[in-house]
């Protein structure tokens, strides 16, 4: 992890209250989430020969 990261978005900590950035962090947390289950139904549908229904 970059222990300077945050000062990328370092106005962004200014601008928003602490309940707002954890709102945010929340937010992507579970946009991660559902990204990855997606990329692991992909794999798993190549891994099945990319089967479709007609």
């Amino acid at each position: 992890m970059n222990p300077n990261a945050w000062k990328e978005y370092a106005a962004d900590f200014i601008a928003i209250s602490d309940a707002e950035i954890e709102r945010e962090k929340d937010r992507a947390a579970e946009l991660i989430a559902e990204q990855e289950q997606w990329l692991e139904a992909i794999a798993s549908w190549e891994a099945a020969g990319k089967p479709r229904r007609e």
